[in-house]
């Protein structure tokens, strides 16, 4: 009797699991849908910004718009840093014979690489790049949904997840950008990390290095809660020393492409200067957005309120959340809001993957007020989408 109740205990658990899985299936294919759907047929509700893609951006793949073609929706994605993505990807890294070569290193590898592996088999790189988010968007929203599932429940997940995918800015995620990848591999680095598995938390770490920079940092953040937990008798000595080798292989691997390609191994810190002069001048440049508040531009390249805005929304959140926030999950989450403002232009784009603030968002806020937000991104997405693929600047 006791082993058919556990049976029937098991299955209808089993039940709602499905049940529960498909229901959060259905939400990421309407929102899919329904935003591609968007761009695609109201496009042209938003003017093609001719002047900023002739001059100030980069081009690989040329939109057809330029001389009088009709809209492209793959081409359409791949905007601003989508361009550098597509062009390592199909051509790889220079040998520093223009000007574009020496770019391109500012660009880390992962996410270029994956690209170029799908492109061995469509041999058409937008498509490449396509498919490439075709994938790991689903892998991203299910990870996200199933962690915090796992930290909180599953009705917190399921507003988390739609959260994350809904801030105005992640259309990223559906455009050629690293973003996507770089939180896929953030929510399990952080995951494992809190539950104390640091050889797999290495490794998610390992490669989050080679995807972005934004997040460096966390090599620290690993290396204390180690520490910790080696005081704690948790971790050996051992296994602390074969983490840091699997966190720093693909970093000698990224450092020693720099090297033979332009005999300097860590050039693509260099090359960062032709975009921006890092520290100390960012922490003083983007301070001083704060005072130019009140006559800054709405939305502009690296100077606007917007930027502002999201910094502020951003950092009382945080604040707010210190004490009720997993320790992993919190500091991650401060490294990628301060790291940035430090060592780079304030960009509220990076914040679409400082996925610990929905979830403390999604923990918190009351129904109505939870709607509201929902609501408030998911109109504000729609909008962005279609400045997004007419080229003006989104983040």
């Amino acid at each position: 009797m006791g082993r058919a109740i556990s049976g029937q205990k098991l299955c209808g658990i089993w039940k709602r699991d499905m049940k529960d899985t498909f229901l959060v299936l259905v939400y990421f294919v309407l929102i899919q849908v329904f935003v591609y759907s968007f761009i695609y047929f109201l496009n042209g509700e938003i003017p093609f910004q001719i002047a900023w893609y002739k001059l100030e951006t980069y081009h690989y793949v040329e939109d057809p718009r330029t001389w009088g073609g009709e809209f492209d929706f793959f081409g359409s994605l791949g905007q601003w840093d989508g361009q550098w993505y597509l062009k390592i990807a199909e051509s790889g890294y220079g040998d520093l014979s223009s000007r574009d070569d020496l770019l391109e290193y500012a660009f880390f590898p992962t996410y270029p690489l994956l690209i170029a592996a799908f492109n061995i088999l469509t041999l058409d790189i937008e498509r490449s790049a396509f498919l490439l988010g075709f994938l790991l968007q689903p892998l991203t929203y299910f990870s996200v949904y199933y962690v915090v599932g796992k930290v909180y429940s599953k009705k917190v997940a399921l507003r988390a997840v739609l959260l994350t995918f809904l801030y105005p800015f992640s259309i990223v995620f559906r455009g050629y950008y690293s973003d996507v990848l770089y939180l896929l591999l953030l929510i399990w680095f952080v995951y494992f990390l809190s539950t104390k598995k640091f050889l797999r938390s290495a490794l998610f770490l390992a490669f989050l290095n080679v995807t972005r920079g934004v997040g460096w940092p966390l090599n620290v953040l690993f290396l204390f809660f180690s520490l910790q937990a080696l005081r704690q008798s948790k971790l050996t000595l051992k296994n602390l020393f074969l983490n840091l080798i699997a966190i720093i292989t693909p970093m000698f691997a990224w450092l020693s492409l720099n090297y033979e390609n332009t005999g300097y191994p860590f050039y693509f810190l260099n090359i960062r200067s032709e975009w921006w002069s890092g520290f100390p001048f960012s922490l003083f440049f983007n301070l001083s957005k704060f005072v130019e508040f009140p006559v800054a531009a709405f939305h502009l390249i690296y100077s606007s309120q917007v930027n502002v805005i999201t910094f502020i929304l951003f950092l009382l959140v945080l604040v707010k959340s210190s004490q009720k926030m997993k320790p992993e999950f919190w500091w991650t989450s401060l490294v990628i809001l301060l790291f940035p403002f430090l060592v780079n232009a304030m960009n509220s784009r990076f914040q679409v993957v400082n996925f610990p603030i929905f979830v403390y968002l999604a923990n918190t806020l009351n129904d109505w007020q939870y709607l509201f937000v929902v609501l408030l991104f998911w109109v504000i997405l729609l909008f962005t989408s279609l400045y997004f693929v007419n080229w003006h600047w989104v983040g």
